[in-house]
């Protein structure tokens, strides 16, 4: 699997706690097909193997693949305490940069974007901002990138957990304690898909596998939770860092706001 410094994330409920960020997409120098078109593309066979070596097939797309977007949406309305996210990720020489879109419902918006050198820029919208730090503290830094860098693994860790590629589809060392179960064929988005569950002592979920092109795990959802994961591969994603004129150190942003030490964006997770 690809490089990793970032230590891998599950499931997710996700709870503001300072403020926000923003990022710039750009065109991907290769571009590579979507996975949404994989109906027009040849049967991948996976139909017709066991469950286990369906997942194991997927895993080995997901290593492969240039870039990744996985969007969490929840089954109500999007809130503090159920927020949705998308996440795009560069996937192509490792860790090559990653963008996160908190979306928080009545609360607010953020969004975050980190690159492969580690440099990190958080942007809230005028309702986050205003509502962490007052009107005075949002009419100053609304629209404007707060920059810094990360210095350790663990510093943005909770808001950045959207950006880890490893441990989508499970552990595969712990393999032989889960149970897979094919199911009957269906559609995700259009792309026929084969459904797998795979059931723990402590949970179930469900896989959905592109059953032509590219054997790309395209939905997964958990029994009992409110939410489900999507998936889009190989789509074009080049972060870039915004202009200077639209950022300001978190130095200054920690002065402004009367913070004793540089705060550090954080989500907690439930």
């Amino acid at each position: 699997m690809r490089t990793r410094w970032i230590p891998a994330a599950t499931a997710l409920t996700v709870v503001l706690g300072v403020t926000g960020c923003g990022v710039e997409r750009g065109a991907q120098p290769k571009s590579a097909p979507s996975a949404s078109k994989a109906p027009q593309d040849e049967p991948n066979g996976v139909e017709k193997l066991d469950g286990k070596s369906v997942i194991d097939r997927a895993r080995e797309a997901i290593g492969a693949a240039q870039t990744m977007r996985r969007t969490y949406t929840p089954k109500e309305a999007a809130s503090e305490k159920a927020p949705a996210y998308t996440s795009d990720v560069v996937m192509a020489t490792g860790f090559g940069g990653c963008t996160v879109k908190y979306d928080f419902g009545e609360r607010g918006r953020t969004e975050a974007m980190v690159l492969s050198d580690r440099r990190i820029w958080v942007r809230s919208d005028r309702t986050m901002l205003e509502r962490d730090h007052g009107a005075d503290t949002a009419e100053r830094f609304v629209g404007k990138y707060i920059a810094d860098e990360i210095t350790d693994a663990f510093t943005y860790y909770k808001l950045l957990l959207p950006c880890d590629t490893e441990g989508l589809l499970g552990d595969p060392e712990e393999a032989d304690s889960v149970r897979y179960t094919k199911q009957t064929p269906t559609t995700v988005r259009g792309v026929r898909v084969l459904p797998v569950e795979l059931t723990t002592k402590d949970a179930r979920s469900t896989v959905h596998v592109a059953l032509d092109g590219k054997p790309y795990p395209m939905r997964t959802t958990w029994s009992g939770a409110p939410y489900t994961l999507d998936y889009r591969f190989d789509e074009p994603f080049a972060p870039k860092a915004p202009p200077t004129s639209q950022t300001v150190p978190m130095k200054e942003f920690a002065k402004a706001v009367g913070a004793e030490e540089e705060p550090h964006w954080e989500v907690g997770i439930g």
